[in-house]
């Protein structure tokens, strides 16, 4: 379950209502709580001790766990306390944001803050203040045996489990998931970690063991597996997707040809830094070399931009250094993707004249099957569909694909210009067929730059390919089949080549393989290259420009997330540069840091001109225009993601902004959320509230200023267009006026400029005392405070910024309070609380509706206003009506072997409940179970669907009597909860996914209040008294419960001994203390009764 955050504190915050919704705290108060030393914490700790459902208790603190990495991903890795005497509770995720040194086996530290991250417990690695470091090199810990069924549960999460012997029930689907059972109940597979040589093509396939850590997603847990054993389709069939790409036994006349593949190399065009580009000519001139067979290279596109010399005046084009780069590279084929037509978007051509001419110089074909004139259904100019190459006696044909996106990724530059985009798969399908039947190749590569998961459905819709080099997202993705297809990608910029092995036998493909070979430093930089860049390189790139100061807080995440430090000097120095009273970019412009991560927080280091050009390096030249308070509002809200959006990258800003500070409230009760449904408070242009009426002037590049992204500016009056002047000249511009770059200036946290805001209240609910050199700020908090994650900050609108991490919850009284010293507040230069003041007060909380869902940030933010002014009309919709639910109530336990029933609650509904649906889990379905579901009324129409396991239930209820008790509660279900381990806690845990008043009007959720259960002495014999202890030693002689122990009791253990409440309760019955219950036990208590 994970979160980050980050943010920066606005001037003053308008007066709210209490509870009212809005979105986080300054990144400088959460920073602060990273910065303070970590909790160390065992993991079984960190996942057992929960609050709010399964959310652990240590949700938004900073901790220092350590344990074994178990397996990686895309994103990160998991690690499980391989010493952990019950393996249940033993793992967790932790995130990365990426690929990071950690390897299976590892035993490391992670110094990190805890999150939730739509469900599952994770360690935020991507903090800034996250740190990890390997001790000791060790074994992977032994994967735990585990029914299928019960994989779907919280104590696994994280953890490395096997199940074994099964048999698959679903194929992979839309998301490449599919799904085993051993008999027990079905468990879903993730894709994300093996190849499709061991993902099944057919129901009924067989596999001796799955294998891998429990990762949860999209409301499901779900294994992702390091590895499939001896996976086996049906008796009959020729077995599916599974295994290499044909016949591993090849004939005499076999053939074995080589393919190198890259992709995404345009940000490496300038030779920055260690010349990676440089290194991987060479490397690929190494493989054309050593092969033992015929070797065939091709690219996947995304190859010519951006790239730090776009722009460079020195250069007769910019696009001169990756055709440079490339014609040495010598490519059999490459393949068109967006940034290949970035040069005829800054020229504005309509017949993508410039590409054309880039593809006359180079010396080799670009193909593109599916990007074609709507009158003439002629060719992109420059490209062809296909291009067959013979050599070392193997034909092989390439062509290439790309997707919809291009055309948006472009601007529309490919609609504008009268050309449209045939479905990749009708058109691959199409050229396939040529290549097989016209051509006679013997095997079929498609260049596809459309993403691993696109990739994978064109390998599984179109017959004939048998090698796919993919691009575009980037993702490190050695070369792996699915449907017979061997599909590879790499992160780009020149990381990275992929080889594919491919053996052809009697025209077919027989064999494949492959692997990605890192470029390293090792690796020297071609000659003709060198001799090319060095020169460019000298007299641009290096040139330096300012000097630096890094700050402590530099951005959670990147530059979409929230602020960043580079995103603060940028858009200072095009407003610097413009004299406009506002700048903005749009995230995706920012294609680099100007605050490398090698250096520490105070330390200083040069700003060059490639840094600036290699950050801003598309060819968008400066436009100011003028907007209204009014529509500067519109402006700033249009890029927000609401944290309600189906968006894989979580709520976000996605924009850079100077000049300008604001709240952003990432909530939205829209029935469609999309881009641009959140709410934006307290506006501030110089630390003064925005008037809507006012005009301002406002820098942007010219792609946002035409309505690029969104943006509502394209009909805004132009007041100064900079036609010969990029974004990266105006930065350039700025910075040769400066000689030094403060580290407060762009610091995220003390100069936070966007600051989300969760829930707020206003001065009538903020009580603000001073005695002993200390100023308290009590705070009637919200319903839907939970916790606090230890700080705070105050901020005015003019750059003032205080804070504290001594805060506290009450959750008795509902109050959060916050001690700073006294002292500290006169950085404001009068009272906090004097009228005018336009302090601020954001403390992180751990938020019972958000929390949870939140993907990029660690908590959630509470805003106070403290001079009780009213700084703009407050924009922010009222709430919608709130209800809250419980289960049970406190204190109630249930008898091992018998059952208890609990309600299901709603109250505070100003109108009852008419139609729900929730889940009611228990924690750990071996301490107890739900078995059955009553309504207190028939609904008008319902479902129960309770698991197999008893760990949850899930009710659909519509048609219900709306009325409430006197107290104003409504018992919606009520549920059967049986004992099954005696002593041992668990907690039932309510998930809603919708409630309805009778009208069917959504109402919020306001508060959860689930339920500790412990499992007490029960009815073992069915006589109605329930088992004792007399004797308190932790054993239960009197079997019976009639008051005292005899021969009955022996009998009636002997009855029993095998019955499931028994054998959960092993301590309870182990009368021999031998660690099992069995005969043994019986006689020893026989023995000693007087019989």
């Amino acid at each position: 379950m994970l979160v980050l955050t980050t943010a920066t504190f606005p001037a003053g915050a308008a007066g709210v209502a209490a509870g009212e919704d809005a979105s986080a705290l300054d990144s400088t108060a959460q920073s602060a709580m990273n910065a303070s030393a970590p909790t160390a914490v065992t993991i079984t700790e960190l996942q057992s001790n929960t609050t709010g459902g399964d959310a652990s208790a240590y949700a938004g603190q900073f901790v220092s766990v350590t344990g074994t990495v178990t397996a990686t991903n895309a994103d990160g890795f998991f690690l499980q306390n391989a010493s952990a005497a019950d393996v249940r509770h033993s793992g967790v995720y932790v995130y990365a944001g990426g690929s990071s040194n950690a390897t299976p086996g590892d035993e490391v530290r992670v110094d990190a803050p805890v999150s939730e991250y739509y469900g599952m417990t994770q360690l935020d690695l991507a903090n800034d203040s996250a740190s990890l470091s390997t001790t000791d090199t060790g074994s992977v810990p032994e994967a735990t045996a585990v029914a299928t069924a019960n994989v779907s549960r919280e104590v696994y999460e994280g953890v490395l489990v096997s199940v074994r012997d099964v048999e698959v029930t679903e194929t992979p689907g839309q998301y490449g998931e599919w799904a085993v059972t051993d008999g027990s109940g079905p468990v879903a597979i993730d894709d994300a970690t093996t190849g499709d040589d061991t993902t099944p093509g057919e129901v009924g396939s067989t596999a001796d063991a799955v294998e891998g850590p429990v990762f949860y997603s999209f409301e499901e847990y779900k294994i992702q597996p390091a590895s499939v054993t001896n996976l086996t389709a049906p008796a009959g069939d020729d077995g599916g997707d599974g295994g290499d790409a044909g016949n591993d036994t090849a004939g005499a006349n076999a053939t074995t040809l080589t393919l190198v593949g890259f992709n995404d190399i345009g940000k490496a065009a300038a030779g920055s830094g260690d010349d990676k580009l440089g290194r991987m000519i060479t490397l690929i001139n190494r493989e054309r070399a050593n092969a033992s067979g015929p070797v065939f290279v091709a690219g996947g596109g995304d190859e010519l931009s951006p790239h730090a010399l776009r722009n460079y005046d020195g250069l007769e084009h910019g696009y001169e250094p990756p055709v440079t780069a490339m014609n040495l590279i010598d490519p059999d084929a490459e393949v068109v993707q967006n940034h290949e037509l970035d040069y005829d978007e800054d020229a504005g051509t309509n017949d993508f004249a410039v590409f054309e001419a880039i593809a006359n110089e180079s010396t080799y074909p670009w193909l593109l099957a599916n990007v074609v004139d709507e009158e003439t259904g002629e060719n992109l100019p420059g490209t062809q569909n296909y291009t067959v190459v013979e050599r070392g006696g193997v034909k092989v044909g390439f062509f290439g694909l790309t997707d919809e996106a291009i055309n948006a990724k472009t601007d529309g530059v490919i609609e504008r210009n009268g050309y449209t985009v045939v479905d990749p798969t009708t058109a691959a399908q199409r050229t396939v067929d040529t290549l097989r039947n016209e051509e006679d190749v013997d095997v079929v590569v498609a260049l596809a730059p459309v993403g691993i998961p696109d990739s994978k459905d064109l390998a599984r819709n179109v017959d004939g390919i048998d090698a796919l080099v993919s691009g575009d997202d980037q993702q490190r993705y050695p070369p792996q089949t699915t449907n017979g297809v061997l599909i590879g990608e790499t992160t780009g910029k020149a990381n990275a080549i992929m080889t594919m092995e491919l053996t052809v036998d009697n025209g077919s493909v027989t064999d494949t393989s492959g692997e990605l070979v890192d470029v390293t430093t090792d690796i020297p930089r071609n000659d003709s290259w060198q001799t090319y860049i060095n020169p460019l390189r000298e007299d641009y790139l290096n040139t330096k420009l300012a000097t630096a100061v890094m700050p402590e807080h530099t951005g959670v995440g990147s530059s979409y997330t929230d602020d960043s430090a580079t995103g603060h000097l940028v858009t200072d120095g095009v407003r610097g540069y413009t004299g406009a009273d506002v700048a903005v970019t749009n995230a995706g412009g920012i294609r680099d840091t100007l605050y490398p991560s090698e250096y520490g927080a105070g330390e200083e280091f040069d700003i060059t001109r490639g840094m600036v050009t290699s950050t801003l390096s598309f060819g968008n030249h400066i436009v100011v225009v003028e907007v209204t308070g009014a529509e500067l509002r519109e402006v700033v809200k249009s890029q927000i993601t609401p944290l309600e959006m189906d968006n894989q990258y979580g709520t976000q800003t996605q924009q850079q902004v100077s000049g300008v500070t604001f709240e952003w409230v990432p909530h939205t009760d829209s029935s469609s959320p999309g881009e641009g449904d959140a709410t934006i408070r307290d506006l501030t242009v110089d630390g003064e509230p925005v008037n809507d009426s006012a005009t301002y002037t406002l820098a942007t590049n010219s792609y946002i200023a035409d309505g690029g992204s969104g943006y509502p500016l394209g009909d805004k009056p132009r007041v100064s267009v900079y036609n010969e002047t990029t974004m990266a000249d105006g930065v350039i511009g700025y910075l040769q006026n400066r000689s030094t770059i403060a580290a407060a200036e762009v610091d995220t946290e003390s100069d936070d400029r966007m600051r989300r805001v969760d829930a707020a209240v206003d001065a009538d609910a903020v009580d603000v005392t001073s005695d002993d050199g200390r100023t308290t700020v009590t705070i009637d908090a919200p319903s839907r405070v939970t916790g606090v994650s230890g700080t705070a900050a105050f901020a005015d609108r003019s750059g003032g910024y205080v804070e504290t991490t001594n805060v506290a919850y009450d959750g008795a009284s509902g109050t959060v309070t916050v001690t700073v010293p006294t002292s500290d507040l006169d950085a404001f230069g009068s009272s906090v609380t004097a009228a005018g003041a336009g302090v601020d007060l954001y403390v992180d909380y751990t938020d019972s509706a958000y929390s949870s869902q939140y993907e990029n940030f660690d908590s959630a933010v509470l805003n106070a206003d403290l001079d009780g002014e009213a700084t703009t009309p407050d924009p922010t919709p009222e709430p919608a009506d709130g209800v809250a639910l419980s289960v049970g109530s406190d204190g109630q336990s249930v008898p091992l072997g018998d059952t208890r029933t609990f309600d299901i609650t709603a109250s505070d509904a100003a109108d009852g409940v008419g139609a729900y649906e929730l889940t009611l889990a228990v924690g750990d379905s071996s301490v107890a179970r739900i078995t059955g579901v009553q309504f207190p009324d028939e609904p008008g129409t319902s479902a129960v669907n309770v698991s197999g396991d008893g760990s949850e239930v899930r009710i659909e209820a519509a048609g219900i009597d709306a009325e409430t008790d006197a107290n104003g509660s409504q018992v919606l279900a009520t549920v059967t909860v049986e004992g099954v381990a005696l002593g041992d806690s668990t907690a039932l845990e309510l998930t809603p996914a919708a409630t309805y008043d009778p009208d069917g009007t959504a109402y919020a959720v306001s508060h959860i209040d689930n339920r500790p259960v412990t499992v007490e002495p029960g009815d073992l014999t069915g006589n109605g008294r329930a088992m004792a202890d007399h004797d308190g030693d932790g054993t239960f002689e009197d079997v019976n419960g009639d008051g005292s122990v005899d021969i009955v009791d022996a009998q009636a253990l002997f009855v029993n001994r095998d019955a499931e409440p028994v054998q959960s309760s092993i301590p309870a019955f182990d009368l021999n203390d031998d660690g099992r219950v069995d005969v043994g036990d019986v006689q020893r208590l026989f023995a000693s009764t007087d019989a």
